[in-house]
């Protein structure tokens, strides 16, 4: 049994399942739920601590711990498996696998300071976009798939272009979940192996450049993850409705066990920053 440890007061964990739980980050304990459930790894939020949760067709907007709406944006039908903010913008990119309504191929949609209509980006070359991330300087990493096979593509949206680019990923990944920016380094989690490769990129070509492991994981439903505050918060823990805290980038022991549910399993995470922070 782990005792509770007390981090950042007054920070929120947003953790989906069939609804999203508000829990708070210096203790666990439940604040309340959002009726909406994310996509695959769906959540994320921005420096304001405002919190998006996208579902097929519409993405939620909530302001730090609030429980109705302050937005929602529309976007057409769509399946979303990701969501991330630039930081430098404040555009949101939402990555989608593909469209419920039609089955037709996924995308990238960007919506210009989170709001509005979004303008989609794709390549022929992937057909699945399943993670995003941006970097600090409005550089949007992306995750994605081919329908004819079940290879990892990385690429990427450069900030002021309109084309995506692929990268040469000096190593193969497998069962590829979220991606986040550390601050240094892009961070890109896999499933098969339970681990995150934290990725180096100059140009065209990415680099592993060290990789962290996270001890005591027994279920990885879609390898979900968020960095805060020196740790590293999944949902994937060692119970499947707990949410486990482990030192970043260091990983190895489990920090800290937040539970959740009793039956069910956890997906998308993120943290929202108190406004006061």
């Amino acid at each position: 049994m782990f005792t509770k440890m007390r981090f950042g007061d007054g920070d929120l964990i947003y953790v989906s399942a069939q609804v999203t739980y508000i829990l708070s980050y210096a203790d666990g304990s439940i604040q309340g739920t959002l009726p909406q459930s994310s996509g695959i790894t769906g959540l994320c939020s921005d420096a304001q601590g405002n919190v998006f949760v996208p579902t097929p067709g519409i993405i939620f907007e909530y302001s730090h711990g609030g429980k109705t709406p302050i937005a929602q944006l529309k976007e057409s039908n769509y399946n979303p498996g990701a969501c991330s903010i630039d930081p430098v913008s404040g555009n949101l990119a939402v990555c989608n696998t593909s469209s419920g309504r039609s089955n037709q191929n996924g995308n990238v949609a960007i919506y210009t300071g989170a709001t509005g209509s979004p303008t989609f980006y794709s390549i022929p070359k992937l057909t699945q976009y399943f993670s995003c991330a941006y970097d600090g300087g409005g550089n949007l990493f992306i995750g994605a798939g081919n329908s004819k096979n079940n290879a990892f593509h990385f690429a990427e949206l450069p900030e002021g272009s309109n084309q995506i680019e692929l990268l040469k990923l000096n190593k193969q990944i497998l069962g590829v979940g979220r991606m986040q920016w550390d601050g240094q380094y892009l961070v890109i989690a896999a499933n098969s192996v339970l681990k995150f490769y934290r990725v180096s990129v100059s140009g065209l070509n990415a680099k592993v450049i060290s990789v962290t492991k996270l001890y005591g994981i027994k279920t990885v439903p879609d390898w979900d993850f968020w960095i805060h505050g020196g740790m590293v918060l999944t949902s994937a823990g060692p119970h499947s409705g707990s949410v486990g805290l482990w030192q970043y980038p260091r990983g190895r022991k489990l920090t800290a066990l937040y539970h959740v549910l009793k039956n069910g399993l956890l997906r998308g995470i993120t943290v929202s920053v108190a406004p006061s922070h």
